[in-house]
């Protein structure tokens, strides 16, 4: 069956089960209205009864009682109603002009009727008869079975009390068959009602339905034209059930927007590893896509969807050119244009391997390849400066300690002769070598190979480890450590000891910064762990003194310190470790007295490890901070 014929049957079943449920509704308090109508009908003919039951009483025809007491009360009230003219007058016309009663009578508080229009009714003990109060008050299935059953009479009373309590009772007996007869036409015009309107709710159903659901084709069809099929299937396609139809184009469709999107993704990661500014621009000129190196070209920021021609001033006539090699679809190299003071930027526009009419304009900064390459000699010359210092660390070393052994031979003897004088120059050489055994060491140390042992493992753990381990000191010097952590418990490749020796050379660096003589400033060091992209971003700020900006270039080169006592050593030990792990560590500074953001930031920046991590659970909730 297919699926719009089964949406139709459903709809229409439901329309009609409503309007069923509806018109029962209706049915029974029509029912249920007539019922108290006549209810009230009957009461109304009980009163008129009991008025001319008081009337023969009060106003009796009979002659009086010939004895006395109870029973002769008895046999005057039953005299008074069978003589009385007006009683008799009342009871036949009740039965004569009403149409559903059957007889009256007037009984007495034995049971025994006393005045009836039915005679059979003087003879003997009147049977058992149902209340007709109840079958108004009763359900529909109960006034159902009663009205359309084996014919019954119902009673309708009412008492005549005497000294506070009932002597006579008033009966009108209604029969069930005429109540049915009376009833019938206000039913079957309800009947009818009910009929009519499932009958227009069905046929409304099933045209509203049908027009409701002929978009289904229209929609399948499109769908899979988007597929690639044609608009218009054949006529052995026009069997197939449409659920199934689009349920498959839908899974096609799905699929192919899961491709698109991975394929986007990875375009947008391969565009933000790059250094040049890279912009997907569609033919109209719109960035769709950028690269987060662009940020570095432009004095202002511009966003994805606005206009590439917002890039260039209008003195750089940069704009007619790029309208002109979009619409050609001609691609451009080595424009140079100065988006910046004192910055040259080339610009490129390639349409290979980009559809649509879009093409990629890239941003290239010469200098920057300059600077690179710098970076790189620079560090070609490290290498071979370590390998140099490791060979001269390790040939000054040996003649250190065989000038040591000889001098503590040299003192045991001057001891023996007791120069005091030449003994106060030895012990000024030892002093001088083992200052100097110490410089080889600290160089050695620098210089020796380091082999990590990269695992995958939650960077919060080391960071908590380091800030706890200088907690004490903190506290001393009166610093507040501030911990937040945004990472989401992400896990980096690293090696646990070594990170934790780099990072307690920069909190240590930071806290002497903050450790000013003579200053009672409340300092804070704050720490925060984040994500960016594929990294595990590690930032520790101090609200020290600042480092100055012509400092700043040198403040990780070996043996470069400001403080008095330092060895110059931590920080470029620190550098060499993270640069070992594929990471990054800068710093930024200010250091202008009473600036808001004065103090230095060292941001450290580690791998993102492949898998999540383990247990996220154990990891601080992002944002939350933690005091230490």
């Amino acid at each position: 069956m297919r699926l719009k014929t089964r949406l139709v049957l459903a709809t229409s079943f439901f329309t009609v089960l409503l309007t069923a449920a509806l018109g029962s509704i209706f049915f029974s308090e029509l029912l249920r209205g007539r019922m108290a109508q006549a209810q009230a009908s009957n009461d109304v003919l009980a009163h008129e009864l009991l008025l001319s039951m008081r009337g023969a009483l009060l106003n009796p025809a009979a002659p009086p009682p010939t004895v006395g007491g109870e029973r002769g009360f008895e046999e005057f009230v039953s005299s008074a109603l069978q003589h009385d003219t007006a009683l008799r007058q009342t009871m036949d016309a009740i039965v004569s002009y009403s149409l559903t009663v059957q007889d009256v009578s007037v009984s007495g508080a034995n049971g025994r009727v006393l005045v009836s229009t039915d005679p059979a009714l003087l003879i003997a003990r009147p049977p058992s008869r149902l209340n007709f109060n109840a079958l108004a008050q009763g359900s529909l299935p109960q006034q159902w079975a009663i009205m359309f059953g084996k014919p019954k009479v119902l009673d309708v009373v009412l008492p005549l009390e005497r000294n506070g309590g009932p002597f006579l009772y008033a009966h009108i007996g209604v029969r069930s068959s005429l109540l049915r007869a009376a009833l019938l036409p206000w039913l079957r015009e309800a009947t009818f009602v009910i009929a009519v309107a499932l009958l227009c709710s069905l046929v409304a159903a099933v045209l509203l339905s049908s027009v409701a659901l002929r978009p289904i084709e229209r929609i399948s069809r499109q769908l899979e034209a988007l597929r690639g099929r044609d608009a218009v299937l054949p006529n052995a396609a026009e069997t197939v059930d449409t659920e199934t139809r689009v349920s498959s184009t839908i899974a096609e469709i799905d699929r192919r927007i899961q491709v698109s999107e991975k394929q986007a993704t990875n375009l947008s990661n391969m565009l933000h590893t790059l250094k040049d500014g890279m912009l997907l621009v569609e033919a109209d000129g719109t960035v769709s896509m950028m690269s987060d190196a662009v940020r570095h070209f432009l004095p202002a920021p511009i966003a994805v969807g606005t206009s590439v021609f917002q890039l260039f001033a209008p003195e750089l006539d940069v704009e007619s050119m790029l309208r002109e090699a979009l619409e050609d679809r001609r691609s451009l190299r080595g424009i140079v244009v100065q988006l910046m003071p004192e910055r040259d930027v080339e610009l490129s526009l390639d349409f290979a391997n980009v559809g649509n009419g879009a093409a990629m304009l890239t941003l290239h900064d010469a200098a920057a390849r300059e600077q690179i390459e710098r970076e790189v000699e620079v560090s070609r010359r490290m290498a071979s400066i370590g390998r140099l210092t490791a060979g001269v660390g390790h040939e000054v070393k040996n003649p250190i300690h065989a000038m040591v052994l000889h001098l503590e031979l040299l003192r045991g003897k001057l001891n023996a002769s007791n120069t005091a004088d030449a003994a106060r120059h030895v012990d000024v050489l030892a002093t001088e070598m083992t200052r100097l055994d110490r410089v080889v060491q600290v160089l050695a140390d620098f210089t020796r190979p380091m082999e990590p042992v990269l695992l995958d493992m939650p960077v919060q753990g080391v960071v908590q480890s380091v800030l706890q381990l200088v907690s004490v000191e903190a506290a001393e010097r009166g610093v507040r450590i501030l911990l937040t952590d945004d990472s989401n418990g992400a896990n980096a490749h690293i090696d646990r000891e070594l990170v934790h020796q780099a990072l307690l050379n920069v909190v240590l660096n930071a806290l002497d910064a903050m450790s000013v003589p003579g200053t009672h400033t409340q300092h804070t060091l704050t720490v925060r762990i984040s994500r960016d992209r594929g990294s595990v971003v590690i930032g520790v700020r101090d609200t020290g003194t600042g480092i100055a900006p012509d400092m700043l270039e040198r403040i990780f080169h070996l043996y470069f310190t400001t403080k008095s006592e330092g060895s110059g050593i931590g920080l470029a030990m620190s550098w060499r470790i993270v640069q070992m792990m594929g990471g990054t560590i800068t710093v930024e500074s200010s250091n202008r007295s009473g600036a808001r953001d004065r103090g230095t930031l060292f941001t450290v920046k580690f791998p993102l490890a492949a898998r999540p991590a383990s247990n996220p659970a154990n990891a601080t909730a992002a944002g939350a901070s933690v005091r230490v």
